[in-house]
């Protein structure tokens, strides 16, 4: 049986490669990630900065599980994916899009939380 602690490491890793990948898309101006960043009404200057900062929390969280970079690093990273995703829902609701993406944008709320919980005990 696995473990509290190795459940939620692994949610912390799947959370860091999913905003890394989503990051990673908007920065590399993926067909998709245009599309949907028409579709919300985004600048593309600050869907840059977004993707920017996916990457960058990705590394931090990496960073920190690995034991490369401090744990405060990680947790103001983790804490950053939190209010991305808040930012992204209600963009999402502003936009009206439709409650499957937004169900979507509540589950991975819930693994950026969840990423915040990991990342604070190791600060």
């Amino acid at each position: 049986m696995i473990s509290e602690s190795t459940a939620l490491l692994v949610v912390a890793i799947v959370t860091a490669v999913l905003f890394a990948g989503a990051g990673v898309a908007k920065l590399m101006s993926a067909t998709m990630s245009i599309e949907m960043r028409d579709a919300l009404a985004v600048s593309p200057q600050l869907w840059k900065t977004i993707g920017a900062l996916e990457v960058a929390g990705a590394l931090a969280v990496g960073g920190t599980l690995a034991g490369i970079v401090p744990g405060w690093l990680g947790s103001t990273a983790a804490l950053g994916f939190v209010l991305l995703i808040v930012g992204a829902i209600l963009t999402r609701v502003r936009a009206k899009s439709s409650a499957g993406l937004i169900l979507a944008d509540v589950v991975t709320l819930v693994l950026a939380v969840l990423t915040l919980y990991v990342m604070t005990g190791t600060a």
